[in-house]
C-alpha cells in the first residue's frame, strides 16, 4: 500500500500543495511585525519594545522547536497544522485588540510557540508519504515559499492599518488551518498518507537522544549552525555593512539588499541539479561550495571596488544556501524511515536558532573594535569551518565503508 501510494507523482504534488501553502501563511503572519512596525511607531510604540516582541517571539519559537519537533512525530501532522496555525491567527487578531504591554509580549511568546508546531510535522507528512526524490523538491519549494511570506505580510499592511492588519491576517491563517486540517483528514483517508514507525521502541523514538544514532548527524548539526548563522545573522547586518563600508544611501541599500535577498533565495532550485553532477555526494559538493564561500569572502576583505563587493557578497551567500539545501531538502527527507523527521527538524532547527543568536552578539560587539573587515573575515572563517567539517565527514565516511 505504502509503496503504491508513495509512486504517485499527483498524490506527491497534492501533498506538497498543501503543507508548502500552509508553511506560506505562517510565513507570512509571522512577517506582520516587521511590515507594521513603521506605522507602529507613530502609535505610541518604540523600537525597544518592537525589539522585546521580536526579541521575546524568537526566543520561544527556537525553544518551541525541540518541543514541538518531538510531539511532531507523535501527534498525527494534521492536528499539529490546525493547532499551531489556528492559536498564530488568534493571537494576531487579539494582539490587534490588546493595549496592556505585558500581554502583548505574553501574545508574542505564544505566537512563537504556536508557529514552531508547523515546520517539523509538515515536512514529516511530505517525506513520509513520497518517494525520495519528489520530497526534496517539495522541501526545496517549502524553503523558496518563505521569501513570499514578507510580500504577503507587506500586502496586509498596504491594505490595512496596522491593527486591521494582525486581524484580518490573522482571520486569514484560522481559515486556511481550517482548510489545511480538512484536506489532510481527506487524504488520511483515501490512504494517500499515512505515517511510518520507528523500528525503535516507543520509549526511544520520542526520545531527542535517538536522533544521536542517525547518519552524518552531527555533520549536519554544525552544518545547519554554519548556514544558519550566515543566512540570519550576516543578511541582519548586510544593510548597515552596504551603507557603512561600502557607502552606498540607505535607498540604494535597500535595494540592493532586496535583490540580493531574492536572487539568493532562489538559489535552492540549483542545489539538486548540482548535486546529481557531484553524482550525490552530498559532503563533496557541501565542502566545494563552502570553498567558493571562503574565497568569495576573502575578495570581499580585498578587493574594494563596491559592485565588485557586492557580487563576492551574493555569491558567497548563494554558495552557503546552497549547503543549506542539501541539509533541509536532501539529509532530513532522507531520514523519513526512522520515524524521526518532525523531532529532527525541530532539533536542527533549534541549534541553528541558539547559533546565530549567540553569533548576532559576537559581531555586534566586536564591530566596533574589528571593524567591518575584521567581520568579513569572521564570515570567511565560517566558511573554512564548513570545509574542514566536511572533510572530517568524508574521510570518516570511507573509514566506515
Amino acid at each position: 500500500m505504502i509503496e503504491k501510494r508513495n509512486s504517485g507523482v499527483k498524490a506527491a504534488a497534492g501533498i506538497a500543495a498543501v503543507c508548502v501553502f500552509t508553511y506560506f501563511v505562517s510565513y507570512y503572519i509571522r512577517n506582520l511585525l516587521s511590515v507594521s512596525t513603521p506605522e507602529m511607531l507613530t502609535y505610541g510604540f518604540n523600537k525597544e519594545f518592537i525589539g522585546t516582541l521580536s526579541s521575546t517571539y524568537m526566543f520561544v519559537y527556537a525553544v518551541g522547536q525541540l518541543v514541538n519537533g518531538a510531539l511532531g512525530d507523535v501527534v498525527r501532522p494534521k492536528f499539529m497544522a490546525l493547532i499551531g496555525l489556528c492559536s498564530a491567527g488568534g493571537v494576531s487578531i487579539a494582539f490587534a485588540f490588546v493595549t496592556a504591554p505585558f500581554l502583548q509580549i505574553l501574545l508574542f511568546a505564544l505566537l512563537g510557540f504556536s508557529l514552531s508546531m508547523l515546520r517539523g510535522p509538515l515536512v514529516k507528512t511530505m517525506c513520509e508519504n513520497m518517494k525520495s526524490e519528489y520530497a526534496h523538491v517539495a522541501c526545496v519549494f517549502l524553503s523558496v515559499i518563505t521569501s513570499a511570506g514578507p510580500l504577503a505580510a507587506s500586502l496586509f499592511s498596504i491594505a490595512f492599518d496596522w491593527r486591521g492588519t494582525f486581524a484580518v491576517a490573522g482571520a486569514t491563517g484560522v481559515f486556511f488551518a481550517a482548510v489545511a486540517f480538512v484536506i489532510l483528514t481527506a487524504f488520511e483517508k483515501k490512504e494517500i498518507i499515512a505515517y511510518k514507525k520507528s523500528g525503535r521502541s516507543k520509549k526511544e523514538k520520542r526520545s531527542v537522544f535517538a536522533l544521536f544514532k542517525l547518519h552524518d548527524f552531527f555533520y549536519y548539526m554544525l552544518v545547519g549552525m554554519i548556514c544558519e548563522i550566515a543566512g540570519t545573522t550576516i543578511t541582519f547586518w548586510l544593510p548597515t555593512y552596504l551603507t557603512e563600508r561600502l557607502s552606498f544611501d540607505e535607498n540604494t541599500a535597500g535595494i540592493l539588499f532586496s535583490s540580493i535577498t531574492l536572487i539568493n533565495s532562489l538559489a535552492p532550485f540549483a542545489a539538486l541539479m548540482i548535486l546529481k553532477l557531484f553524482g550525490g555526494r552530498d559532503k563533496r559538493m557541501s565542502g566545494t561550495v563552502f570553498a567558493i564561500s571562503a574565497v568569495s569572502f576573502l575578495g570581499v576583505f580585498f578587493i574594494e571596488a563596491r559592485w565588485i563587493n557586492i557580487l563576492l557578497i551574493l555569491l558567497a551567500l548563494a554558495s552557503v544556501r546552497l549547503s543549506s539545501t542539501l541539509l533541509w531538502s536532501v539529509y532530513i527527507p532522507d531520514q523519513a524511515e526512522s520515524g524521526l523527521v518532525s523531532t529532527l527538524n525541530g532539533f536542527l532547527d533549534f541549534s541553528g536558532y541558539v547559533a546565530a543568536t549567540l553569533a548576532n552578539l559576537l559581531f555586534s560587539f566586536t564591530v566596533a573594535f574589528v571593524g567591518w573587515g575584521g567581520i568579513v573575515l569572521m564570515w570567511c572563517a565560517l566558511a573554512l569551518l564548513g570545509i574542514l567539517a566536511a572533510l572530517l565527514a568524508s574521510g570518516k565516511h570511507k573509514k566506515i565503508t
